[in-house]
């Protein structure tokens, strides 16, 4: 992964925008210092290398949770650094660490900042999941995995499982003991939620209505189909860019309807756990989907 980012420097091609999936605060800043380093390797020596290190380089800005959250306050602060010129007249770096961990303010304040980003910024998302982070973030950069990527696909082989969406369960990041648990009917539920989303308001309501209590039957298996519905809406939205997809759908939405689901499916989680009744949240989804 160095080499890609190091060829990328090389040949100024970086991104504005970059999440790293399962990767750490360490790695965002050796991508730094390749980026203010005076030979472009992160070589440690140098004077930019050493105050990246230090933590002193005035152009480099580390966001980092305050408490449990990174709140909508540092990204605001991060706005009004973006907006400014660099001190030493080159790029400026913004690494988010714990991305996953931004509330829901600072995440949408953040989406207007890599919808317009400035000149001469770079934002580095560090995330160990993509989890909980917004699908439309997730469109507006370049992600990239650390992990080895054929984790999932490894133990379902060494387990003898044979499902067919095992990319997704990866993007979804459930466990090999959860694939275990569900072999029978878990890639029944892709399909499920795929033809559902698909379907006009009354067709989805009327699946929800006479099937879904019944193959989601069980506390763990009904949050199981609030994440891979956040993975649908977070592909869905990479098709819309022309981006690749683990999901293989046509999308029969607007990018705004898909703004808009994005916001319902990241609260239907809450909606079920205040009011317990998992059937009933998914209606209320379903009915105002668009």
């Amino acid at each position: 992964m160095k080499s890609i980012f190091q060829k990328l420097i090389w040949t100024g091609k970086l991104a504005h925008a970059y999440l790293l999936v399962g990767s750490s605060l360490e790695f965002a800043l050796w991508i730094t210092q390749c980026v203010y380093c005076k030979d472009q390797n992160a070589c440690g020596q140098c004077a930019n290398c050493r105050r990246i290190k230090h933590g002193n380089h005035p152009d480099v800005h580390i966001i980092v949770p305050d408490g449990t959250k990174i709140k909508v306050d540092q990204i605001r602060e991060l706005q009004r650094e973006a907006a400014l010129k660099a001190v030493e007249g080159q790029k400026q770096v913004f690494i988010i660490d714990n991305a996953n961990k931004m509330n829901e303010n600072a995440a949408n304040a953040l989406l207007k900042s890599l919808e317009e980003p400035l000149q001469d910024t770079l934002y580095l998302l560090v995330s160990e999941t993509k989890n909980n982070i917004l699908p439309t973030i997730i469109s507006r950069v370049q992600t990239l995995k650390m992990k080895e990527e054929n984790r999932l696909v490894d133990e379902a082989e060494k387990n003898n499982l044979h499902l067919k969406y095992l990319n997704i369960y990866e993007d979804c990041n459930l466990s090999i003991n959860q694939l275990e648990k569900y072999k029978d009917s878990i890639d029944e539920w892709i399909d499920v939620i795929g033809s559902t989303f698909s379907q006009n308001t009354s067709n989805a309501l009327l699946s929800v209505q006479t099937s879904w209590d019944n193959i989601f039957n069980d506390k763990e298996s009904k949050h199981l189909a609030t994440v891979l519905m956040q993975s649908y809406v977070r592909s869905a939205l990479l098709i819309k860019r022309g981006k690749p997809s683990i999901w293989k759908i046509d999308v029969p939405y607007s990018w705004d309807q898909l703004v808009q689901l994005e916001k319902r499916v990241n609260n239907i989680q809450k909606a079920i756990y205040s009011n317990g009744h998992f059937l009933l949240a998914m209606e209320d989804f379903f009915i105002h989907k668009i």
